[in-house]
């Protein structure tokens, strides 16, 4: 399993509940260390699959939310950005 990009990259990498789609948890996180650039940042996010259906659709409607209230800065690379500001 390797992501089809060179090292050092992104700024930016954004997973968000495809994890437990992924044939090896430990070699993705890895992946994407070997794609962020040497500052970049890394928002992965899971949902509990025992989770109730409220939460579990709670996270589905604000999770771009989520990554902005933790401070991932998508200015150079994100245009969702400039569509969530303006929507």
């Amino acid at each position: 399993m390797g992501l089809p990009f060179k090292g050092s990259l992104f700024d930016v990498v954004v997973s968000v509940a495809s994890i437990k789609h992924w044939l090896d948890a430990k070699r993705g996180m890895q992946e994407i260390r070997r794609v962020l650039k040497l500052d970049g940042e890394a928002f992965v996010g899971e949902v509990d699959r025992c989770a109730p259906d409220e939460e579990i659709n709670w996270f589905a409607d604000n999770s771009l939310i989520l990554i902005f209230c933790c401070g991932i800065d998508f200015s150079k690379n994100c245009k969702m950005q400039n569509n969530l500001r303006s929507g």
